[in-house]
């Protein structure tokens, strides 16, 4: 395995949370790995601050990552504006289903 080493002068990870460690499965490891993406665009869209993930351990039972900023800000507002944000972010998923729907057909999907 690779080891990166961060330099105290890197302003791209100014701000790292501790590492994260999913159990996960050969099914849902690319699914994870794409809601952390994902999360990571919605953070920038709806807040205008970057944010990165990086993942330290792709294994197929065990994925690992953490969150960084550029952001020059204390680690617990970090961690704040995280929590804040991922429960905005999971609230997407309850759209109501009237909206989805066609007012004549009351059976929704995304697959075809």
């Amino acid at each position: 395995m690779r080891k990166v080493n961060i330099g105290e002068g890197c302003r791209k990870y100014r701000v790292c949370t501790d590492i994260i460690h999913i159990p996960s499965t050969q099914i849902n490891n690319n699914i994870i790995i794409e809601l952390a993406n994902s999360f990571t665009h919605y953070y920038l869209y709806s807040k205008g601050e970057n944010l990165g993930v990086e993942f330290v351990s792709r294994e197929i039972n065990n994925l690992q990552l953490y969150y960084f900023t550029d952001e020059d800000i204390p680690i617990e507002e970090f961690i704040s504006r995280l929590k804040k944000t991922e429960n905005e972010y999971w609230d997407l998923s309850k759209i109501e289903k009237k909206a989805l729907t066609d007012k004549s057909d009351n059976n929704i999907t995304f697959f075809y």
